[in-house]
């Protein structure tokens, strides 16, 4: 366990030390004072407060973020993330102590959606950095999707509190399906066949990645061809998920894909 040596001088004999306190980090810290050889005994359990003046513990202040930035890979400052991961965040603050912290930095980011799965995950950053003494923490984001997220940070056994700011996984984006579910080819209206659609940040698959998919014809249709059609898809990857289709007619359909919470534009 951590532990931290002061220096303390006695302006009054027998009765009162003040000691410097050193950088660090933690909480509920026993104060033990060694005379001579002896040490103190501090069997307090109660952290030191105004109303307990007496009690023997200390601790540090609790990290606190005030500010999330994020950047890609090339440094450049970004509005939403990639569903990949390993971009960067930077959190800055105060209470995140020194490079030497041990153990590291860690940090979670989560929302408050009511979802299901992945897109509900706690994304929990087992080592970040602290980049600038006491002052800015820097991790790398991981595989996910969703939108909202507040970060707290965990220095010294603390967790600061929820950041106001706020960090998203880039909406899903669809780019084109396979050649079969087109002109001249075209879908079984039985229903047997399925739609392979290709696109950007369409999350990790699996672990409870749960993406549907709505398509509805462009065209003025009467009946079974004109009804918008909700189907579940299956990811295989951040830019390939594969999706049944119900029994069914039309053409000319548009599709729109929920990741996370989020829809692919129309």
């Amino acid at each position: 366990s951590q532990s931290y040596s002061l220096s303390c001088s006695m302006p009054v004999f027998h009765t009162k030390l003040i000691c410097t306190t050193v950088a660090g980090v933690g909480h509920s810290y026993r104060l033990n004072v060694t005379t001579d050889g002896q040490v103190s005994l501090c069997n307090n359990t109660v952290a030191r407060t105004d109303a307990n003046p007496g009690d023997c513990l200390v601790s540090y202040q609790q990290p606190d973020i005030t500010n999330v930035a994020m950047y890609d890979a090339d440094g450049n400052s970004i509005s939403t993330l990639s569903t990949v991961g390993n971009e960067t965040i930077v959190l800055t603050g105060d209470y995140f102590g020194n490079a030497a912290v041990i153990p590291q930095p860690a940090a979670v980011y989560s929302n408050d959606a009511d979802l299901r799965g992945l897109s509900k995950r706690a994304y929990k950053i087992s080592s970040c950095d602290v980049t600038v003494d006491h002052t800015e923490v820097t991790c790398r984001t991981l595989p996910g999707v969703g939108a909202n997220h507040e970060w707290k940070v965990w220095i010294g056994k603390q967790y600061s509190d929820p950041s106001t700011d706020l960090t998203s996984y880039t909406a899903p984006s669809i780019t084109s399906f396979n050649d079969e579910a087109k002109l001249p080819n075209g879908l079984a209206t039985d229903g047997s066949d399925s739609v392979t659609i290709t696109g950007t940040n369409f999350g990790p698959p699996g672990l409870g990645n749960n993406v549907t998919a709505v398509f509805v014809t462009s065209r003025a249709l009467q009946g079974l061809a004109g009804q918008s059609h909700t189907v579940g898809c299956n990811v295989e990857g951040h830019t390939t998920m594969v999706c049944e289709t119900p029994v069914g007619t039309g053409f000319d359909q548009k599709w729109i894909v929920t990741v996370g919470g989020q829809e692919s534009a129309l």
